[in-house]
This record gives C-alpha cells, structure tokens and sequence, in this order.
C-alpha cells in the first residue's frame, strides 16, 4: 500500500467516527468507530513543579505565563498514517495545549499562514491536528469552543 492510500483510509475513518467525551476518571477504550477526547486538568497531569526544576526565579516565572492548568486529549481509533519511516510511541494520541489553540485561530483570521520553528517544537504534530479538526470541525466546535473567549 501506497503511504497516500494510507492516508485517504485515515481521513474516510476519522469522518465516519462519533466522538464521545471522558471525563478524568473515566477508562480509554479500544473502539474501531470512536474518537475520545479528554481535558487533563492540572490535577490530572504530572505536577508543574516538576517540569522545570530551578531555583531561578526568571524560570518560575516561565512556568507560570506557559504551563497551564490543562491539557486536551484526542485518542483515535486509528493511528496516524505512517508517512514516514519514524516510528511514534503513541500515534494514536494528539495533544491539545493553549498555545495550539492560539495557532488555530491565527491561521483562521488569515487568508495564508506559514509555521515555521526550531527542529522539536512539534510542528508535523500541529500539522496533524490542523488535518483532523479540518476533516471534524464539529470536533472542534462541540468540544474546544469554550476556549475562544481565552485565546
């Protein structure tokens, strides 16, 4: 199979879905026809303490403006295409932070956009994202809007 076959059965699959929300206690489930989403709070994830450690006081600053309080989960029925021949330990999961949400309304106030960055920041991550909210925007609507008024 052709990595552009693999790609067209992702989308016709991701279209066909339902979507249903967990809440944090809630198990993931394997489920061919399904995608979860989850919102991770603070309580949820590892503490914010831990992620940086120093005794700067410039770094507890950083942590403050950056890690935030949540984290949204997307798990897929199916894994990402394999486009490539890196291998992903969990390619059927996607991230949501703050900071994609900003993107995300960035790129839809403008006619054209252009995402550029370091090697690492995750830019093919946001590129998957992009890809599964254009093909479910309903996932976005029913589950992210709230967040508008904070981006």
């Amino acid at each position: 199979m052709h990595p552009h076959d693999d790609f067209t059965a992702w989308i016709r699959a991701i279209q066909k879905s339902r979507i249903i929300q967990l809440g944090p206690e809630d198990p993931w489930m394997d489920d061919q026809d399904i995608i979860q989403v989850r919102r991770m709070r603070e309580q949820d994830l590892e503490s914010q303490n831990n992620l940086l450690e120093s005794d700067d006081e410039s770094d507890e600053e950083f942590q403050d403006e950056y890690f935030e309080e949540y984290l949204d989960v997307i798990k897929l029925h199916l894994p990402l295409p394999k486009l490539t021949e890196k291998h992903f330990p969990a390619p059927q999961f996607l991230f949501f932070s703050p900071d994609d949400y900003a993107l995300f309304k960035c790129f839809g106030q403008q006619n054209w956009c252009l995402l550029t960055g370091n090697e690492g920041v995750s830019k093919s991550w946001f590129h998957w994202k992009f890809i599964l909210l254009c093909y479910r925007q309903d996932l976005f609507h029913k589950f992210f809007s709230p967040l508008r008024s904070r981006v």
